[in-house]
């Protein structure tokens, strides 16, 4: 599950979530882009209810997606949804690119 925050999240109401997230047994992974930023939650995503963390004040939307790591790419759906690069540090692109279109 990813959370899409709005532009306008502080680092403090991005650390309260991430703190939220966490005490709720998850591990996130936080990416701060030029216009967005997306915490990834790592872990089983039952225990958090997608639309209780969209109604947060700070979040875009939720999405659901099963993320599989092949090399140092990251596929949700058949689409490229991130890149690693070093060891704890991850791009997402704004437009997946679909792997055979």
């Amino acid at each position: 599950m990813i959370a899409i925050l709005k532009q306008s999240a502080s680092d403090e109401a991005v650390s309260h979530i991430v703190s939220w997230i966490e005490k709720k047994g998850l591990k996130t992974d936080v990416s701060r882009g030029e216009h967005e930023t997306i915490i990834g939650l790592v872990g089983d995503t039952t225990k958090i209810d997608p639309f209780l963390l969209e109604s947060m004040d700070v979040v875009e939307r939720v999405q659901r997606a099963v993320v599989i790591e092949l090399g140092n790419v990251f596929y949700a759906d058949d689409a490229v949804i991130g890149y690693r690069h070093g060891a704890s540090s991850f791009r997402w692109p704004r437009s997946p690119w679909r792997p055979g279109s």
